[in-house]
C-alpha cells in the first residue's frame, strides 16, 4: 500500500537528525525489504525546512518502524493513498 508521510522537526534537532537520516540511508541498503519503498523522496514544505511530506510504499508495520526509528526529533503523521478509480468502480458496483 502507499501512505503519504507527513514529518516535521524542531530546528535545534536539525543536525541530530541529519546524522540519523544518514544512518537509515546506509541501513535500508543493507535490508531493503524490512522498510519499504520510499518512491517520492522527502520534500519540504515550509521555508525553514523543519515540515514536509514524503510517499512510501510499505507495508503498515514498515511504516511504524520508520517512525520509531526517526522519533523523538522527527514527528511523523500518516495516511493511506487510495486509487480513486479503483474506489469509483467498488461503488458503482455497490449500487447495482
Amino acid at each position: 500500500m502507499k501512505y503519504i508521510l507527513y514529518w516535521e522537526l524542531r530546528l535545534e534537532d536539525f543536525d541530530k537528525m541529519a546524522e540519523k537520516v544518514m544512518k537509515y540511508n546506509q541501513i535500508i541498503k543493507e535490508n531493503p525489504e524490512k522498510w519499504g519503498k520510499i518512491i517520492l523522496t522527502p520534500h519540504a514544505t515550509s521555508t525553514d525546512y523543519c515540515k514536509g511530506f514524503f510517499i512510501a510504499e510499505s507495508e503498515q508495520d514498515q511504516i511504524a518502524d520508520l517512525i520509531a526509528y526517526f522519533f523523538p526529533e522527527m514527528k511523523m503523521t500518516y495516511e493511506p493513498l487510495f486509487n480513486t478509480g479503483k474506489q469509483m468502480e467498488l461503488i458503482l458496483k455497490r449500487k447495482k
